[in-house]
């Protein structure tokens, strides 16, 4: 089932994130914690495993301690 959800399934979205899905995303993560599975289920069209990466990718830094205003060179 891994390659055929990951890769072939039409039903699984590929494209870039909209600013309702990521919005979708950080409300529920609020409400849910880090319950990919139960978060997927709610964002028609992605997986676990695209809601954690893009989860990690917007709020990343802030999830990890950094700091999201710093500069770079």
């Amino acid at each position: 089932m891994g390659r055929w959800r990951r890769h072939l399934d039409p039903n699984v979205t590929r494209g870039a994130w909209d600013a309702r899905e990521d919005a979708a995303l950080r409300a529920l993560y609020a409400e849910l914690g880090p319950k990919w599975s139960r978060i997927c289920e709610s964002v028609p069209g992605r997986t676990a495993q695209q809601c954690r990466a893009r989860w990690f990718q917007i709020d990343g830094s802030v999830a990890r301690g950094g700091n999201e205003n710093h500069d770079v060179d």
